[in-house]
């Protein structure tokens, strides 16, 4: 229900004046279903009539009528009915009309379409201001009847004096409205003490004010609404408060405040030049990346013509006969796209992509577009590039081709001599096998007749008789161990090499090996030593172990002058590690990388080239390799060499 007014409790006159008559029904329907008394009039002519015969409370008049403005109506209803509240409604607004009619005196401005909520809080304040004094009881009952969410409060401390049941609802409290009596409106309702304290000061300086604010409503919910408050004439510590709920249209506009923010943030960033520019192709906005595409600023690009931009010319591309997709765009009211090479200005020659995309206006009419620029420089930099490479790449391939050929000549070739290497290979073998197996038999019966000669003769032979005897001996027995490697190599490269790994007791084979080579080092005055725990077992073949051991100490003994040689043996991570240490004349560094290789032989400067085949250390790899071992040496030139292998430990209940 409306505000009564404060003499005599009778229903509000208003005047409605609008030739839609259609519309003028429907909204005379509405008045009168909430209190008011509505009145029509299709003309000016009949709205002065009327209001001259009996002046209405409140005129709701439109600006477009068929005999007369609504600006002429408004001037000769305040000649005629001086009290009359005039609201202007109209579907015809301009900034122009609004401050015209405020500044005749009419009481508000609004537009169709208009809500109902804001029409009748328009209507009530434009009823209390025409009824400008209105006693406390006679306001209240108003206020209760309001439809509207509504109170009366202190100007000063923003209390509840007053509350219509609305705003109980609205406010989530189910009790009467003293419920809400006394209930200070800023730090409750409106979460914020401070900003509802600059509100009330507002009003108490102008009279009425109006916020928009979030409200605390039930169950802690947050809504927005649109406070106007007004104060009460002749009343001045009270104010009328009313809520117009404004929740939809806030979260519009801030919904449409973070789509601004973020189409901004995607202008001022996006990688690819933008402009706006309008239908006289005037830059309306560029961003950053356009800027550096054309080596400038933005703010030197607002305003300038994109002919004069892009082509430094002062009148349009379509007088010069070019392609332009600005153009083309206004004139089709499509997309267009063009490529143009451009210079900027530091005088580097740009690839650019430029599309041009229309904007239209609600009758869709172009009135600007959106220009996209993009930098190809380095793409088509990359595309020469890559033409260049391709064409080189293309003469490589040639070039190519041809060596291929002469390759697969050259490598026919080498697989016939390659083939005929193997023939002779497999030869030579069979040739070292069969004459080191000749050799061994004659060798055998000749070693054994030397050395029954050497003991029956022992004491007998003097000077030079024994001392021929002697080499004999010495020289067969080389001889055999030459055979010996070269059936060994033999065996190896043919795969025949047997290896029976058995339960071996490593100290009993190093004590019988440097049993063997005392006398030799004795001579020299070598000292040579042994250390093994008891205990020690590996898992190896005994022939091959005793071979490696002999080749490593027979080595230290030629190799030592003076000082001594050290056999050692250690469990280790699951395996044994049998070292072999002399003090002898070591090895070069440089010769480090050649030791292990077949047939390789130390040279040291002053010193007789050494005597052997350069085989031992060769097939000494060999043999620990096949035997699940490693083989490895120190040595430093003049001091001396340490050469170690590994023999794996036996897996536990071997026995041999």
């Amino acid at each position: 229900m409306p505000f009564a007014p404060p003499s005599v409790q009778t229903r509000p006159t208003v005047l409605l004046v609008d030739d839609e008559l259609a519309f003028c029904a429907a909204l005379a329907a509405m008045l009168e279903s909430r209190g008011y008394r509505a009145v029509t009039a299709g003309t000016g002519a009949d709205a002065l009539r009327l209001a001259a015969a009996e002046p209405p409370d409140v005129a709701l008049l439109d600006l477009k009528l068929p005999d007369s403005t609504g600006l002429d109506v408004l001037a000769n209803i305040r000649r005629v009915a001086p009290t009359t509240e005039v609201v202007i409604l109209t579907g015809y607004a301009t900034p122009g009309s609004a401050a015209s009619a405020i500044g005749m005196g009419a009481f508000a401005f609004l537009e169709k379409p208009c809500t109902n909520d804001r029409l009748f809080l328009t209507l009530e304040q434009a009823l209390l201001r025409r009824n400008n004094r209105a006693p406390a009881a006679v306001l209240a009952e108003a206020i209760l009847r309001c439809p509207l969410p509504a109170a009366i409060v202190e100007t000063d401390s923003g209390r509840i004096l007053t509350a219509n049941p609305a705003i109980t609802t609205l406010l989530g409290n189910s009790e009467a409205n003293r419920s809400l009596h006394g209930l200070p409106v800023g730090g409750s309702v409106v979460e914020s003490r401070t900003t509802f304290a600059a509100h009330l000061q507002e009003l108490r300086a102008s009279g009425e004010a109006i916020a928009e604010l979030p409200l605390r409503l039930d169950g802690d919910r947050t809504r927005w609404f649109e406070l106007r408050s007004l104060q009460v004439p002749g009343w001045p510590d009270r104010a009328l408060l009313l809520l117009l709920d404004c929740d939809a249209r806030h979260r519009a506009a801030a919904a449409d405040s973070r789509a601004r923010a973020g189409f901004e943030a995607i202008f001022e960033n996006l990688t690819a030049g933008i402009m706006v520019i309008d239908s006289l192709f005037e830059v309306q906005q560029a961003n950053p990346a356009i800027a550096r595409i054309l080596g400038t600023t933005p703010a030197e690009l607002v305003g300038r013509r994109c002919y004069e931009i892009m082509h430094q010319r002062s009148t349009p591309c379509a007088r010069h006969g070019e392609d332009c997709p600005i153009a083309a765009s206004l004139a089709s009211g499509t997309t267009a796209r063009a490529f143009r090479k451009h210079r900027d200005a530091q005088g580097n020659l740009r690839h650019i992509e430029v599309t041009a995309a229309p904007i239209h206006d609600d009758s869709g009419t172009t009135t600007s577009f959106v220009a996209m620029f993009t930098d190809l420089t380095e793409i088509e930099t990359a595309h020469e590039q890559t033409r260049i490479q391709a064409a080189r790449l293309a003469q490589l391939n040639r070039e190519l081709t041809a060596r291929q050929h002469e390759c697969e000549a050259q490598s026919a070739e080498l697989s016939a001599a390659n083939s005929r290497l193997k023939e002779l290979s497999l030869a030579k073998d069979d040739f070292v096998a069969t004459v080191s197996h000749e050799l061994r038999t004659p060798l055998t019966a000749l070693s054994e007749s030397l050395n029954l000669i050497a003991e029956s003769a022992s004491g007998r032979l003097q000077g030079t008789a024994a001392g021929l005897l002697e080499v004999a001996v010495r020289n067969c027995k080389r001889l055999a161990e030459l055979i010996n490697d070269l059936l060994d190599f033999s065996r190896i490269e043919a795969g025949r090499m047997e290896v029976n790994p058995r339960r071996l007791d490593i100290g009993s084979l190093i004590r019988e090996v440097c049993d063997t080579f005392a006398p030799g080092a004795r001579q020299k005055g070598v000292v040579l030593e042994y250390s093994v725990p008891a205990g020690l077992f590996v898992s190896a073949d005994e022939r091959i172990a005793h071979r490696v051991l002999c080749n490593l100490v027979a080595n230290a003994v030629k190799f030592t002058r003076q000082g001594s040689i050290s056999v050692s043996a250690a469990h280790l991570d699951g395996e044994v590690v049998v070292s072999v240490a002399d003090t002898g004349i070591g090895i070069p560094e440089t010769n480090h990388g050649h030791v292990f290789e077949r047939f390789f032989q130390c040279n040291h400067p002053g010193e007789r080239r050494p005597t052997g085949t350069g085989l031992g250390l060769a097939l000494c790899r060999e043999l620990v390799e096949m035997s699940g071992g490693r083989i490895w040496f120190e040595s430093t030139e003049g001091v001396g060499s340490t050469f170690h292998f590994t023999l794996p430990s036996p897996p536990e209940g071997q026995i041999s």
